[in-house]
């Protein structure tokens, strides 16, 4: 994993629980900013950036909040490609990779 991707996506135990702290991609659509996290599927939106990376906080704490509390937690992050890493004691995943975000493809469409 490159450093700069390893700190866009750091997981701490703390005496509360877990801190997450996720890559969010922002992208304009219309006059709208959606933001999405990679590392758990999630979609939102917002008005602003600033409105658009709360709306991913929110969303991203409930979703994992929830999936806590159903103890299912564990099964959907290895479904949304996490890895257990057993030499860790604060918190035995690792999210997936984002080796670049910046890279395009072409495609034609024969209309």
């Amino acid at each position: 994993m490159n450093k700069r991707a390893k700190k866009l996506n750091t997981i701490t135990k703390t005496g509360a629980g877990v801190d997450f702290k996720l890559r969010v991609v922002l992208i304009r659509e219309g006059v709208a900013i959606v933001a999405y996290v990679p590392a758990l599927d999630l979609t939102t939106h917002g008005d602003s950036e600033d409105d658009a990376v709360q709306a991913a906080q929110e969303a991203a704490a409930a979703f994992l909040d929830e999936l806590s509390k159903m103890n299912t937690l564990e099964d959907i992050l290895l479904d949304l490609g996490w890895q257990k890493d057993g030499e860790s004691e604060a918190f035995p995943y690792t999210p997936p990779e984002v080796i670049h975000a910046a890279r395009s493809v072409h495609v034609q469409c024969h209309a």
